[in-house]
């Protein structure tokens, strides 16, 4: 069974693989990039960054366990400092009267967060319950 968790894994690779491969042999210069490539991106983003959260927050064995203890620890470290330095432009921008909130831009961070939500939740449910058994 754990095999075939190993299979899937490199299918969605793949298929991340491609699609990122298509939005960067499509386009001539980064300007030219598409709203439907850059889409296809950020959806691509999401998925590979909520499976890298999942795996860390899953450990399978105690050698897992053990590495991606630091792994997590150093990474979370750089993240949350970075979004705390990063948040307060975001929270202005929405709080101001006379700026609206660019339609495209929520569309686009929710379309990230949707991923990343996802990819979280398949790789721990994989991890927890199906390759355990």
């Amino acid at each position: 069974m754990s095999n075939l968790g190993i299979w899937i894994g490199f299918a969605f690779a793949g298929l991340c693989v491609i699609g990122v491969v298509y939005a960067a042999l499509a386009t001539k210069t980064p300007a030219d990039l598409s709203p439907r490539q850059l889409n296809l991106v950020i959806l691509i983003a999401g998925g590979l960054v909520g499976w890298v959260i999942g795996m860390l927050i899953t450990p399978v064995t105690p050698k897992d366990q053990a590495v991606f203890s630091e792994t997590g620890k150093a990474l979370s470290t750089f993240v949350a400092g970075y979004l705390v330095a990063k948040i307060d432009r975001i929270f202005d921008v929405a709080v101001r009267k006379d700026e609206n909130v660019n339609p495209l831009f929520l569309g686009r961070l929710l379309m990230f967060v949707s991923t990343f939500a996802l990819g979280v939740l398949a790789t721990f449910v994989w991890r927890s319950y199906v390759h355990l058994g």
